[in-house]
């Protein structure tokens, strides 16, 4: 009983180090750990903290952009494809 308790408490540390949210709290520490400068690891929570908002403000829009964008370049690859494959007709 009591093996299996830290059994299940060894896999659940496992298994949730994986966790995307965990490590995007700790980047600036992780940054200023392997780096070793305050100053790199304070650019990067800010850099963090603008694009958060930024995304939170204008991510709709952004979207919106990124899928005109997608059409418009799949739009051209596509036309390209129909006229190479014409001329070797």
């Amino acid at each position: 009983m009591f093996i299996k308790k830290y059994l299940v408490l060894l896999l659940l540390v496992l298994l949730s180090n994986c966790a995307a949210p965990g490590t995007a709290l700790l980047s600036p520490v992780i940054t200023g750990a392997t780096t070793k400068s305050a100053h790199q690891a304070s650019i990067s929570l800010a850099s963090s903290l603008s694009s958060n908002h930024v995304i939170k403000h204008h991510g709709e829009k952004i979207k919106k952009k990124m899928i005109e964008n997608n059409k418009m370049i799949f739009n051209y690859l596509s036309s390209i494809h129909q006229n190479k494959k014409l001329s070797f007709q």
